[in-house]
């Protein structure tokens, strides 16, 4: 009894699949397989699986049962493997298909989506451009009627101003003729 537990260890299937180097996967096989001896352990985190290993890491092998095939025979179930093989191409080829087709046509739609895209982005800012350009020649115009309106007011007051005194002017040149025409001007104007 000593010596068998000290030939054997007890490890977890992820050790024993690191000890081994295969995956978890084939230790549990090997395992079902009646290959390794493993068993359930009750620990205080809860249930684990461990594998009985060899001390050495050296696992007996098992050869599997021999066949009676001739060489070259092909097994029945490979003639099937590859018959299924071809039905599931054909079958994924005529399912993806139809979607490989309508990616292309997506991708063709969306290439001249994003030419379209590109034109109109062109066209909005070569017409920002000239909306900028417009608006600038609207400030100049209304500016320039501004200056217009102001030179406009101040000439009707220049001349609202100079007719008035241009009125009085031409008044008193007729109020003094019409004095010296009666000789009732004052000595000054004589």
């Amino acid at each position: 009894m000593s010596e068998q537990a000290a030939t054997w260890q007890r490890v977890t299937v992820a050790d024993a699949a690191a000890a081994l180097g295969v995956s978890t996967a084939t230790v549990r096989r090997m395992v079902r397989r009646g290959q390794l001896e493993g068993e359930r352990v009750q620990r205080p985190q809860g249930i684990v699986y461990v594998v009985k290993l060899p001390v050495d890491g050296a696992v007996p092998v098992q050869e599997p049962p021999a066949t009676r095939r001739a060489p070259g025979d092909t097994s029945r179930g490979s003639v099937q493997g590859d018959d299924r093989s071809q039905a599931m191409a054909t079958w994924a080829a005529s399912l993806l298909g139809p979607i490989a087709a309508e990616l292309r046509e997506a991708r063709q739609s969306i290439l001249g989506q994003a030419e379209t895209i590109r034109d109109q982005a062109e066209t909005i800012g070569r017409q920002g451009a000239e909306l900028a350009a417009e608006r600038e020649r609207g400030r100049m115009y209304h500016a320039e009627a501004e200056r217009a309106r102001d030179e406009l007011a101040t000439a009707e007051a220049f001349r609202r101003r100079n007719s008035r005194r241009l009125t009085i002017t031409i008044a008193l040149v007729v109020a003094a003729t019409l004095a010296l025409a009666a000789g009732l001007a004052p000595a000054w104007v004589r």
